[in-house]
């Protein structure tokens, strides 16, 4: 009797491991397009000064794209409205004045991939000091949970050949329906149609310090590059055109980390020499000690008439998944 109770015993302490492991499996999937963000706010603050904040961070002027984008395309709702389906959002920044003070960020609590932050404060003008000064976290947390999503969009439908593999010793989340444009001794151009254009990716490497991470003349060396790689190997719709770096803006560059390792980010726009051609590129150089270079990684966009701040994010997503194989 005691062997059949220490059984049953372990079966329920096991039942009980499965259900927390599989918890996150059970829940429903999120939803919202890329780039959208619901915003839980009672009327009375979204039409003050609180929303005005929320406005002006949340959605600003997204940077790096040709024509005016929102950062995040706003959904405002009040806390009786985010109930039932509505509770599945996979962004939410949660707002409210109360007495509990809260800044928190709460994972797949209703759905998954889903993140909510919550903004609590006794006063508007305190809740208008804590969006400011985490501002840049919440919108890193949002940005991050649609990269996450883009992801499981991405495993349903992989990239099956191996060319990008084992030219540069990476993988990386593409999908199945990019097309090798041109491939020379290492360098990759891939290309995915789209109803109004094209998503394109290239891969390429420099030499180990072509580009000095935190050099103040990046920018200059940056542009030079990224032109010499336009006139070698992209080239425009009429003869003797090529892509370029926009001639009239400077990129804006960052530092970041991909794969764990430091990163040179660069956006901006790009347009065809001799033609009128242009669109918004993301460029990430990559110190790859492992191999000994500078992995570059870019992806543009040529969707004219159109917004194309989401193409971006579904390139964003790609270009972030890379893993350096060791």
């Amino acid at each position: 009797m005691k062997k059949i109770g220490l059984a049953v015993l372990s079966l329920i302490i096991c039942s009980g491991c499965v259900s927390k492991t599989d918890k996150k499996d059970l829940l429903p999937n999120s939803y919202g397009r890329m780039g959208s963000l619901a915003v839980v706010i009672e009327n009375d603050l979204w039409k003050g000064k609180v929303g005005d904040v929320v406005r002006d961070i949340f959605a600003a002027e997204a940077i790096g794209l040709p024509q005016v984008e929102p950062v995040f395309s706003i959904l405002q709702m009040p806390s009786s409205a985010f109930t039932g389906y509505t509770k599945n959002y996979r962004n939410a920044l949660i707002i409210k004045k109360g007495e509990n003070v809260t800044f928190g960020i709460s994972e797949d609590k209703n759905a998954s991939p889903q993140k909510l932050v919550y903004v609590i404060d006794t006063t508007e003008a305190k809740i208008i000091e804590n969006l400011k000064a985490q501002q840049k976290k919440i919108i890193e947390t949002f940005k991050e949970n649609d990269v996450k999503e883009s992801w499981g969009r991405f495993r349903g439908t992989p990239y099956e050949k191996s060319d990008v593999s084992e030219t540069f010793n990476i993988d990386m989340l593409l999908t199945s329906l990019y097309e090798t444009k041109r491939k020379e001794d290492n360098f990759m151009w891939l290309q995915k149609e789209i109803k109004e254009g094209s998503q394109n990716i290239l891969i390429y490497e420099l030499p180990k310090g072509f580009i000095q991470y935190k050099d103040s003349a990046a920018v200059g060396e940056i542009i030079r590059m990224r032109d010499s790689i336009g006139f070698s190997f992209i080239p425009g719709r009429l003869e003797n055109t090529h892509m370029i770096t926009e001639e009239a803006y400077a990129p804006y560059v960052f530092d970041a980390i991909l794969d764990n390792k430091p990163t040179i980010e660069t956006r901006g726009t790009w347009e065809v020499k001799g033609d009128f051609m242009a669109g918004p590129f993301l460029n990430y150089i990559i110190h790859d000690d492992i191999n000994n270079r500078q992995l570059v990684l870019e992806g543009f966009v040529f969707a004219p008439s159109v917004e194309k701040r989401n193409f971006m994010l579904e390139l964003e997503a790609i270009l972030r998944s890379v893993r350096i194989r060791k």
